[in-house]
């Protein structure tokens, strides 16, 4: 048995896979997985968080991601950009 190759999607490719899911609610989470070259488990996902990723602007950074990083102490990271645009 072959073991399939999957691969990490940007964030581009997140919303267009959330796009096809919206415009053909019946497909099957195979059916994209196989198409997207990755997993069930990760469709699903994606899925479940397709309000962010149709809303996603493509020409941002996000879209070019393939991870999303998530900051451990988003109040102290949020107050020392508002420290450093008013230092500025």
């Amino acid at each position: 048995k072959v073991k399939n190759k999957h691969h990490a999607l940007r964030g581009i490719e997140k919303k267009e896979l959330c796009q096809i899911k919206k415009n053909n609610p019946s497909i099957k989470l195979s059916e994209l997985a196989k198409q997207f070259e990755c997993g069930e488990s990760m469709v699903n996902e994606i899925l479940s968080n397709s309000n962010f990723w149709l809303n996603i602007d493509e020409d941002s950074a996000i879209s070019t991601f393939k991870r999303r990083c998530q900051s451990s102490f988003p109040n102290i990271e949020e107050a020392l950009g508002l420290w450093v645009e008013n230092a500025i």
